[in-house]
């Protein structure tokens, strides 16, 4: 364990992609669009050829199952736009785009809420 290198958590609204600086940390990123989380991905400090097009190409992999399931009501011209879009760093149209494919809100619809709790711990059974 003396190579471990933490991870660097960073929450990223994905139209505004161009503020993220990656230095040489591992980082752990999730994507959002106002309230809603998209995807996520890592990055390892390792990955030295991470370019601008490269990292888009990647965070569009991540969040594309999300933005999928939120257009399956959508025409099917609509869906590629926000790919276009974020490619081209495009925030000002991007943000535009996924106004009309994601709602701001999500309601959910009565019946129990199911939650789960993790505690994760080791060798301290008494501070439980």
């Amino acid at each position: 364990m003396k190579n471990f290198k933490p991870f660097n958590i960073q929450h990223i609204q994905i139209d505004q992609l161009d503020q993220f600086r990656p230095s040489k940390d591992n980082y752990y990123l999730v994507f959002w669009w106002k309230n809603i989380p998209l995807g996520h991905l890592w990055l390892y400090c390792n990955n030295i050829t991470l370019n601008e097009s490269s990292f888009r190409q990647q965070v569009e992999d991540s969040v594309e199952i999300a933005i999928h399931y939120y257009s399956s009501n959508q025409s099917i011209e609509a869906r590629p736009l926000w790919k276009t879009y974020l490619l081209e760093n495009d925030q000002e149209q991007l943000g535009h785009e996924l106004g009309k494919i994601i709602p701001t809100q999500i309601s959910t619809t009565g019946g129990d809420a199911k939650l789960s709790v993790v505690v994760c711990t080791r060798n301290r059974p008494q501070a439980i």
